[in-house]
């Protein structure tokens, strides 16, 4: 115990030790190029996609196996332009004669999606024809080799989107027949080949939808079906099946207006339809499921009032039930070593799979096996979901998914018999199913991605049995690969694509049993600009989204440290299909199944709340988070909304209002009862009511308000008349118990309104700018007295306004660039300015650069300090920090400010380089800042500094916190009485003045130790 005792002035000078600010250098691939969609060549080389660029976008590769034969087509960034290939948005190839055709735009942000051709050298590669001339695009699509030539469909000025052909020369390039005279598209699906010639389905104004066939000549294009149905009737119905072939005939649906909906045969020169039912009922049988096996055609069809069935046609008869057949609804029908395969429900309604053999002589139909003998009835044995079920032919057998009911569901095989039925490997031990992805053949072997108990999703392949049955990284464990994708086969190659922590992800080939790097074809990482958008500091946790360059955007946590700096959960996990819709990735995540923060964390009951692919998620900072409550979206990018209200969290399913007190949860009110499929958002509580946007068909996307009752959930005023369409233009901000906003009036432009939570004290604050909007933004509550932001009053230009809510207190602060010319305040990555206790701060421009800029709301106290130049900053009540540069020998670097004085928080990328450094976040919890920067060797991560006050000052007698952490001097005269320990801890001095004393204490430490932290020693303390 430290006696009272007065000390003489006392100067402590020492020399602070740097520590490490780099949080962990989380993305440590050098760039992945993400090779996909590969179009292989018959002399065995092999056109694929992928990215090298620095924009992430798309770009022609030619690979032939080889590192030296793997090389870019032809760039369409350098002169002479090459295709374009805009990620989101899916092109269409076709491999004819060693060249390739394909659609791809000529530039960047065109619109021009033409007809290209390559050879894989550059200058081989071109727009063959400008089927449609001008800054519109013909868009060729559903390519299809027929002889020497392709078909194909286009779309031109003169006849809309109708059928072509190509022989890969410009003047060979053609419209094959305008079938829908004039600009109407003729609508075509197909094709199938049939006695050399091609047959489609297309539509026109005098003969309906019906079924052509073509030779690749306008005399040879002809309809067939047309003698089924007089005049316009169409023969065809939309979204049909297209036809399947023996050796003999040509079989489809149709829908006769004399036998209904029926099957019909055609030789090539008529079409014949067939009256299956006989006349019973509505006549209509209603063919589908049309598959050929050993010269013969099934297909289901209901017949005579019976169930769904399968019937089948050959040369002894046409529309052949099976003979002695109990089940029905029949479906996955699959030839397999002539036999056809299938599945069934059978007389107690459980859904089997069989098997029905027709030689001509005789024919066997049978149950091939009891795959789970325990189950009574339902569709247990299969995933609900046909596509999920898989059944893949490989030579003599086949695969499949199916549940035993003890295995879950998992990977099976038959060679159509029953002792060659079996699964094949229990991935995922237990009752517990994987999840399968991604199917590739190669040499008598299956290629595909699942998880497993122990290792989660990996790359497999499998010959059919258990010990066959590997992980493909386990080939060559030297490769250090993971997350394998399997590609595509060529001749005697197979492709696959697998992440690297040196490589990212690139290009691999399979040959003779041997796993090998292609090429590493990018090797220049890509900095993805959404890491660290969505950050929240919990007891627990600090939560962050970032992209790692192995699992997309996804959910991590730190506690300040590296070895506390883990991915917390990978909520949308490898592996996703890459032949599938690429509408909702990123440029950056292929092959990584990024997820989607769909709004801001929230803390409620000790757990944090979330959104992500639009499911209500929950964790407590420690456990994996969970689903809460499931969404069902329209996109899986939507905005969602989220609110602690009145002791209890408000939530939007869809466009339904939910509440939950973390246990129990119920739906207060639906908004649209009609299912707009809009979420509610922007959720904030004022004035004792939540309010929210919603849309709704009657009212359009207007602001709601609720005071937790269904009744009292309500339109708070129709802002804009009428439906208007959904804009997310509105912008929120609470001061005192005004909630301000601004919205898009069709009328007066975006201007800032103001609510008391009622229909008469929802108001127009200000016309700032009455000859168009004004645009307020960065709307910010200083200290519940003012809202500041900045405007455009249409004669001052953007800049700084306050309000006090009333039309008189909402003035501009000061023209801080004179004239008409805007000072554009700014404060990147943030929704408002920074401000503290030295008044409000954020960037303007001066003329020459954005400097920083100081106010405390009056016109003389708005200073420019035009020294520091930047563009964002942010703070707490003491000290701000912001990137700039103060010495041309270290760059931009991040420096605190406490309204007086500058301080370096660290020169990052040492020497005359900049870090960069942007993002900051406070974790007040911690005391500390986060912030992204690049160091020059990890490139851009996240790095932490200590936050605390630049320097203080101690005088009045006061009860002190136990640490007091200041970056430069303490200077104490006070008289401190703490129960526990004090520590006074500088960076470079501490000064004890005459009267500085400890009254009572247990310990009293001073140290010259200041605000640096080591992100490799302990967590910071609270």
């Amino acid at each position: 115990m430290i006696p009272k005792t007065f000390f003489i002035p006392i100067l402590f000078l020492f020399t602070n030790v740097v520590g490490q600010s780099l949080l962990k250098d989380i993305k440590t691939d050098n760039g992945s190029s993400h090779p996909r969609e590969f179009i292989p060549l018959a002399n065995g080389n092999s056109f694929f996609l992928t990215k090298t660029n620095t924009n992430e976008n798309t770009e022609l590769w030619l690979t032939d196996g080889t590192n030296a034969g793997t090389n870019l087509v032809k760039s369409p960034y350098t002169a002479p332009f090459g295709p374009y290939f805009q990620n989101n948005i899916p092109s269409n190839f076709i491999a004819f004669n060693n060249i390739m055709l394909f659609s791809a735009y000529d530039a960047q942000f065109s619109s021009n999606q033409e007809l290209w051709i390559s050879n894989g050298t550059a200058a081989g590669t071109m727009i063959l024809k400008d089927i449609y001339p001008g800054p519109y695009g013909s868009y060729p699509k559903n390519f299809f080799v027929l002889g020497t030539k392709v078909l194909f469909v286009a779309t031109n000025d003169t006849a809309g989107e109708e059928l072509w052909i190509t022989d890969g020369t410009s003047a060979g390039t053609q419209m094959v027949k305008n079938i829908y005279p004039g600009q109407t598209s003729s609508s075509i699906q197909g094709f199938t080949i049939f006695n050399g010639e091609a047959y489609f389905y297309a539509s026109n104004d005098t003969q309906g939808r019906e079924l052509w066939k073509t030779n690749g000549t306008e005399a040879g294009t002809v309809v067939l079906t047309e003698g089924i149905n007089s005049g316009t009737a169409s023969t065809i119905e939309f979204g049909q099946e297209l036809p399947v072939a023996n050796s003999n005939y040509l079989f489809f649906p149709i829908n006769s207006i004399v036998y209904g909906r029926e099957i019909a045969y055609s030789d090539g020169s008529f079409a014949f339809p067939v009256d299956l039912n006989g006349g019973y009922g509505d006549g209509n049988s209603n063919p589908k499921d049309l598959t050929f096996c050993n010269n013969i055609v099934y297909f289901t069809a209901t017949r005579f009032g019976n169930p769904r069935n399968i019937v089948y046609i050959d040369e002894f008869g046409l529309g052949n039930g099976i003979s002695g057949a109990t089940e029905s609804d029949p479906k996955d029908l699959r030839a397999l070593n002539n036999v056809l395969i299938y599945t069934a429900v059978d007389f107690n309604n459980k859904r089997q799979i069989y098997r029905f053999e027709n030689t001509g002589f005789f024919s066997q139909r049978q149950l091939l096996k009891n795959i789970n003998p325990t189950l009574v009835s339902g569709e247990g044995i299969f995933p609900t979901n046909l596509n999920q079920r898989k059944f893949i032919v490989a030579n003599s057998q086949m695969y499949f998914i199916a549940n035993d009911g003890t295995s879950g569901f998992e990977l099976w095989k038959t060679d159509g018999t029953l002792l060659g039925t079996s699964i094949v490997k229990d991935h995922f031990a237990g009752i517990e199913s994987s999840t399968f992805s991604n199917f590739q053949l190669f040499d008598n072997e299956l290629y595909y991605i699942c998880n497993d108990t122990v290792n989660g999703f990996r790359g497999r392949k499998t010959d059919g049995t258990l010990a066959g049955t590997i992980d493909i990284e386990d080939i060559n464990p030297s490769l250090g690969l993971s997350n394998i994708y399997p590609i595509a086969k060529v001749g005697n190659k197979f492709y696959f694509t697998g992440f690297n922590s040196s490589t990212g992800y690139e290009l691999y080939k399979m040959e003779s049993g041997v796993a090998s790097l292609v090429k590493d074809i990018k090797t220049a990482g890509f900095e993805n600009g959404k890491n660290f958008n969505y950050v929240k500091e919990t007891t627990n946790a600090i939560l962050f989204n970032y992209d790692d360059g192995k699992h997309g955007m996804e959910l991590w946590k730190t506690d300040g440290t590296t070895s506390g700096t883990t991915l917390f959960a990978d909520l949308n996990p490898y592996p996703i299909d890459i032949k599938g819709d690429f509408s909702n990735l990123s440029t950056f995540d292929f092959y990584s199944g990024s997820s989607f923060i769909n709004t801001d964390f929230v803390e409620f009951g000790g757990k944090t709340y979330f959104y992500a692919n639009r499911h209500l998620m929950v964790t407590d900072g420690v456990t994996t988070p969970t689903i809460f409550h499931e969404n069902a979206a329209y996109s899986v990018g939507s905005k969602y909304g989220l609110k602690e209200y009145a002791g209890f969290l408000y939530f939007s399913v869809n466009e339904e209002l939910w509440v939950t007190n973390g246990t129990i949860e119920f739906k207060l009110k639906s908004i649209e009862p009609y299912g707009s499929g809009s979420p509610l958002t922007d959720f904030n509580v004022c004035n004792g009511k939540l309010f929210f946007v919603a849309f709704t068909q009657a009212n359009g996307e207007e602001v709601w308000v609720t005071d937790g009752t269904g009744t009292g959930t309500q339109l708070l005023k129709e802002l804009i008349p009428g439906v208007n369409a959904p804009t997310y233009s509105f912008k929120f901000e609470i001061v005192g118990n005004t909630l301000f906003f601004t919205y898009q009036d069709p009328i007066i432009g975006s201007e800032l309104w103001k609510t008391d939570g009622t229909n008469a004290g929802t108001v127009l604050v200000k016309d700032i700018s009455p000859s168009s909007g004004s645009n307020p933004q960065y709307m910010t509550n200083y200290n519940n007295q003012f809202l500041v932001f900045s405007a455009d009053d249409g004669t001052h230009g953007n800049e700084l306004w306050k309000s006090d809510g009333t039309p008189t207190g909402t003035v501009m602060v000061k023209d801080i660039r004179p004239g008409s010319e805007s000072s554009n305040p700014i404060n990147l990555n943030k929704n408002s300015f920074s401000h503290n206790d030295f008044g409000v701060l954020f960037f303007s421009y001066n003329g020459t650069s954005n400097v920083l800029t100081k106010s405390d709301l009056t016109e003389i106290g708005t200073i420019q300090n035009s020294s520091i130049v930047g563009a964002e900053i942010s703070g707490n009540e003491f000290t701000s920090i912001f990137s700039t540069t103060l010495d041309n020998s270290i760059g931009y670097e991040p420096y605190f400010y406490d309204g007086n004085e500058t301080f370096l928080g660290k020169d990052v990328n040492p020497g005359n380089f900049s870090s960069g450094a942007n993002k900051f976040f406070y974790a007040n919890l911690r005391n500390l800042v986060m912030f992204v920067a690049d160091d020059g060797l990890a490139g851009k991560e996240i790095h932490v500094l200590k936050d605390c006050r630049l320097s203080q000052t101690f005088s009045e007698t006061w009860a002190g916190q136990n640490t007091v952490n200041v970056r430069n001097n303490i200077t104490s005269s006070a008289k401190v009485q703490v129960i526990g320990s004090l520590i006074y801890s500088a960076g470079k001095s501490i000064l004890f003045s005459p009267g500085f004393e400890t009254i009572s204490m247990p310990s009293f430490t001073a140290k010259i130790d200041g605000c640096d932290y080591n992100t490799s020693g302990p967590p910071p303390g609270f």
